[in-house]
Formats: C-alpha cells, structure tokens, sequence
C-alpha cells in the first residue's frame, strides 16, 4: 500500500499512540480522513472546472485515430495492388 510495508505502518501507528495518545486518536483519524475527503473533492473541483476530463477524452480519441491510421491504410492500398497486379502489373518491362 503506497510503497510503505507493513512493518513500516505498525511503527507510525505505535508512534501515534505514544505521541497522542489512545484517547485523541479518534479524532485524529476522523480530522485526517475528513481532510484526505475534502482534498479529494476540491481536486475534482479543479479538474471539473479546467476541463481535465474532456481533454483527456479528446487525447484519447487523437491517441486512438493515430494508432488505428497505419491499419486503415494498408487496408486502402490493398485493392489499388490487386487491381495493379490484374491490369498486368505483373509483367516485366522491356529492356
């Protein structure tokens, strides 16, 4: 979780209890998660408002086209060779 092992959690969390206290540790998680929620929603907020979400559609759907163009044009040349080769594209040249 977040790159911290679980080792790692177990001391934070004794270092809380030592330095807070049992008592203020409720209130503390309940401060930090109301915190972490309203962080969130502001950040949200800010995507929402700068149109975040709609350009990375937008990106999305460049990214898509772009990956799809060297299949759409190999598709097209297709029957331009086939036509070729039966218009006696397949003949050799004089020399």
């Amino acid at each position: 979780m977040f790159g911290f092992h679980w080792a790692e959690l177990l001391v934070v969390l004794i270092l809380a209890v030592v330095v807070f206290g049992p008592k203020r540790l409720p209130q503390l998680g309940g401060a930090l998660g109301k915190g972490l929620r309203d962080f969130r929603h502001e950040v949200h907020e800010v995507k929402a408002e700068m149109g975040i979400t709609e350009i990375q559609e937008q990106v999305r759907d460049v990214r898509d086209s772009v990956v799809s163009l060297p299949h759409e044009l190999e598709a097209s040349t297709r029957p331009a060779e086939t036509a070729n080769a039966g218009a006696g594209g397949g003949r050799k040249q004089p020399s």
